[in-house]
């Protein structure tokens, strides 16, 4: 990944110089649309342009991405330990920040401490230290809460199966392998997806109930034995997410993007099976 990383500023740079030069590439005579050609060419300079300027400040900033941690407190390994130490009981909060695929822990008045990159070697055990060792404020009453997927997700999900379905049947007549290919890949990944993904958790005093788009799960206590969290990894992008076992089957319930970051739901979930209170 750091490889990568300094990498990035100059394979952006050569697009953009790529994209600098198509104006005066040669036409093999061919009619050309200059003024389309200029736009196309500024927009794929100020694109690339600045994702190198960003990627940019990414890799100046990776010397201090490492962090040392201790009994007492973490701190930047780049720095010494005794005048960048921050101890646990100076975190109160940790806000995940999945778009910029980094986890920041902030103190009592709101300040931001540190931020911890995905990126980070053993990142998974190093978020979970970070939770069990830092004064995190606790949680208020989770009893009757509900974490949700949004509307807009249904939605979209709903139109984009029932619009591949009508196209598999409108391709039907004149291409049946593209239509059957449609059907088998695009729908029945999708259908996959959607239906066997959690859309709804509620934690109530008679158990904790999990809902699909097509059933219902409700857990007690008792049936649960741990909850955990993990990261679903998508193109080298973690995307945190919880996990809750339980003795009604061998696989855990997954439970991500339901409004909420998967930490404040690991927590949450604890509190309500620890006390219910």
């Amino acid at each position: 990944m750091r490889w990568l990383f300094m990498a990035a500023p100059w394979i952006f740079i050569a697009f953009a110089l790529l994209g600098l030069s198509l104006p005066f590439l040669p036409d093999d005579g061919k009619p050309r649309n200059s003024k389309f050609e200029m736009y196309l060419s500024f927009m794929v300079v100020i694109f690339f342009g600045a994702l190198a300027w960003i990627s940019r400040r990414v890799v100046r900033e990776l010397p201090n991405a490492p962090v040392s941690v201790d009994r007492y407190g973490i701190w930047r390994t780049a720095h010494p330990r005794e005048t960048s130490l921050i101890h646990w009981s100076a975190i109160t909060q940790v806000r995940e920040r999945p778009y910029l695929q980094r986890l920041e822990l902030f103190n009592g008045s709101g300040e931001l401490l540190l931020k911890l990159e995905y990126q980070l070697r053993d990142f998974p055990r190093l978020r979970s230290l970070v939770l069990e060792r830092s004064a995190l404020a606790p949680v208020r009453s989770p009893l009757g809460k509900a974490f949700a997927k949004s509307y807009a997700y249904h939605i979209f999900n709903a139109a984009a199966l029932v619009g591949f379905v009508a196209l598999s049947i409108y391709l039907w007549p004149t291409n049946p392998v593209l239509s059957g290919v449609l059907l088998l890949s695009v729908v029945g990944f999708g259908s996959w997806e959607y239906f066997t993904t959690a859309c709804k958790v509620e934690l109530l005093a008679t158990g904790m109930v999990v809902s699909w788009p097509v059933r219902r799960l409700t857990l007690f206590r008792a049936d649960i034995t741990s909850v955990e969290m993990s990261d679903l990894v998508v193109n080298s992008a973690l995307h945190p997410q919880v996990l809750v076992s339980h003795t009604k089957s061998k696989r855990p319930v997954v439970l991500r993007g339901l409004g909420t970051s998967a930490v404040d739901l690991k927590r949450a979930v604890q509190a309500w099976r620890e006390n219910g209170a």
